[in-house]
């Protein structure tokens, strides 16, 4: 056999998102070019690694098995690389970091100065909701997570970055209601997720300043409640 670790990541990547059009934006390659790829790797078996139905493409069973031999491979090869520009004295390796929504905009920052200064160190980050980056780090497929509200029944090791304000905002023609006001249920309010740290703060502040209300929608992002918000659906706590 003669493939090459480029074929074996374009079809892992394929493999992974079902699709040619998804896995080229990722590699940042054309269509064409994966689809030539795909092309030569299967020259090199003759059991089929995929089908083509229609526009879409189906992986076969043996073609899933090749995808996560291909997955190793690349791991192994990342660490010949790695363990090669360790004995030159180069940092190397990869870094794993998982954000909450909130963290993307500040994130790049942070790792910038990094980034210059390790050069040969792979930046990866994936941007979740708070829920679902701690059960990333829990797991430990993550080195590093930014999260706005640390969990108290988590043992972690965390460093304080940077004070989040939250704001309430509503449309223009609506009214803010008064902060002295215990009884909110009258409002249209939108919240987070269960599980956002935005939700978490502020069904905590409403808690502690004895504030009844309803939750009138629940938005999976600040985007979409903004969104939602100049719309005129209602009025809702974001970060900003």
């Amino acid at each position: 056999m003669n493939f090459t670790l480029h074929q074996l990541e374009v079809f892992r990547k394929v493999a992974e998102t079902q699709s040619v059009s998804k896995a080229s934006r990722l590699l940042f390659l054309s269509q064409p070019a994966v689809s030539i790829q795909l092309r030569k790797l299967q020259e090199q078996f003759a059991i089929p690694l995929f089908r083509n139905v229609g526009r879409s493409i189906e992986i076969t069973e043996f073609g899933f098995e090749i995808a996560a031999l291909a997955r190793h491979m690349l791991q192994k090869a990342e660490e010949l690389k790695t363990k090669t520009l360790a004995y030159q004295g180069i940092t190397a390796g990869q870094v794993k970091i998982v954000s909450a929504s909130t963290g993307k905009y500040v994130m790049p920052y942070f790792l910038s100065r990094f980034a210059k200064q390790f050069p040969h160190v792979d930046l990866v980050m994936d941007v979740s909701n708070r829920q679902r980056s701690l059960e990333i780090l829990v797991r430990q497929q993550a080195d590093f997570a930014l999260i706005s509200v640390t969990p108290e029944d988590m043992e972690l090791h965390s460093i304080h970055l940077l004070p989040q304000l939250l704001y309430l905002v509503c449309g223009r023609n609506e009214i803010i209601p008064d902060v002295h006001q215990n009884d909110w249920t009258a409002f249209p309010l939108m919240f987070r997720e269960e599980g956002s740290g935005t939700r978490i703060l502020m069904e905590k502040y409403f808690s502690e300043k004895g504030i009844s209300y309803t939750v009138n929608r629940e938005l999976t992002s600040n985007e979409a409640i903004l969104q939602a918000v100049k719309a005129g659906l209602g009025m809702s706590v974001i970060p900003m």
